[in-house]
């Protein structure tokens, strides 16, 4: 495992991960108006993370003083994959093209609201459960079949009835993965 004196490699090891996390972080983030399936990015993300693994894995045991190659191999593809995933999606998102930007009429198919938990510190190291907040969601439908779940702030949700219509302005991406770049305000409200 970790060898003596490694203070250094163990340091280097959780900056790394706590910047593979963010990357991660991220990239759900930017998944949060890219319309296509889930498995869509993780594919590219999991084909660079397992292509380069013969290649790269076995410098992670210089890299943080492990002698594991099981530990060095799931370093190395959840680096690896959390970094390909937050740059296949950013790229597609940062480089769509401006002009391919249509407006999609969509029909509002279903709408919830999810609780979460508030918690609030106590002490240092304690934390206690202070109540619940709510996220609010709706589900539209494209024309073309395909169905997108956004967040939405209250107001639009309180607004927003089940087969209502939103226009969302929407650009293709640089990988050919469409974009939704804004909500315009409901076309018409049943």
């Amino acid at each position: 495992m970790l060898q003596q004196g490694s203070k250094l490699s163990l340091g280097l090891l959780i900056f790394i991960l706590l910047a593979s996390f963010i990357c991660l972080g991220f990239g759900v983030a930017i998944y949060g108006h890219t319309i296509t399936k889930w498995w869509i990015p993780v594919i590219p993300a999991a084909m660079v993370a397992l292509g380069t693994a013969p290649m790269i894995f076995r410098k992670w045991e210089r890299l943080v003083d492990m002698n594991s190659r099981i530990v060095n191999f799931l370093c190395h593809i959840f680096v690896f994959g959390s970094i390909t995933y937050f740059l296949f999606l950013g790229l597609n998102d940062w480089c769509a093209d401006p002009e391919t930007i249509a407006v999609e009429h969509t029909e509002v198919i279903g709408k919830y609201q999810k609780a979460h938990t508030r918690y609030r510190r106590v002490s240092r190291r304690s934390r206690v459960a202070d109540g619940q907040y709510y996220t609010y969601h709706i589900v539209v439908r494209f024309e073309d079949g395909r169905e997108k779940e956004l967040e939405v702030p209250f107001n639009t949700y309180r607004r927003t009835r089940n087969g209502s219509h939103r226009d969302l302005t929407v650009e293709k991406g640089l990988f050919g993965i469409s974009v939704i770049k804004r909500q315009v305000s409901p076309a018409s409200v049943n």
